[in-house]
């Protein structure tokens, strides 16, 4: 589903801006007032606020915590999504071999003269679980998952809408990468 790319993305995105935005071009400013200290006071002074840049980009600082809460809880969501796509995989599997059980079980029945799978034969609650499956699991299924993805949007767009409470930090371009590849415009209907 596009949640996933969404999602993928946005983590993309993030690490991007904490490995390029804040640690190599806080290391290229240090690395330049290095070259240009006079002093050990000087150079002391650069580390410190080379530093105090990563702490407050890296959203470490004190007045970025409204904002580390929200980015926890898109984590936190993204791995809820993790989870929902793993248990829907078991599922999916678990029924994918009841079924190549069930056409084998067949095959050994017709090459045995009878018609299909013998009633006895049938594990208990094995064909309910067949018949029953696709209607059963689609309709939770799908409710979860539309949960999952407003969810996720709500916390994105949250995110998105606390940038201007750190008004310190630089975060235009991080805004705008996440803003390409989330546009809550293309919802599906």
């Amino acid at each position: 589903h596009c949640v996933r790319n969404e999602m993928s993305q946005f983590c993309m995105n993030l690490q991007y801006y904490i490995m390029f935005e804040v640690l190599e071009e806080s290391w290229t400013e240090f690395e330049a007032k290095i070259k240009n200290a006079s002093d050990l006071d000087t150079l002391i002074l650069a580390h410190e606020t080379y530093l105090n840049n990563i702490v407050e980009k890296a959203f470490l600082g004190e007045k970025s915590q409204q904002l580390v809460r929200q980015l926890s809880l898109v984590f936190d969501l993204i791995m809820r999504f993790q989870g929902f796509s793993g248990r829907t995989k078991e599922i999916l599997q678990e029924a994918s071999s009841k079924r190549r059980l069930r056409a084998l079980r067949a095959e050994v029945e017709t090459a045995q003269g009878h018609w299909g799978v013998g009633g006895d034969e049938a594990e208990d609650g094995d064909e309910a679980d067949i018949d029953c499956f696709p209607e059963r699991f689609l309709y939770s299924t799908r409710y979860e998952l539309d949960a999952i993805i407003g969810d996720y949007r709500v916390l994105v767009d949250g995110f998105l809408k606390l940038f201007s409470t750190v008004p310190h930090i630089d975060l235009g371009s991080l805004e705008q990468k996440i803003n390409l590849h989330y546009d809550p415009q293309y919802e599906d209907n």
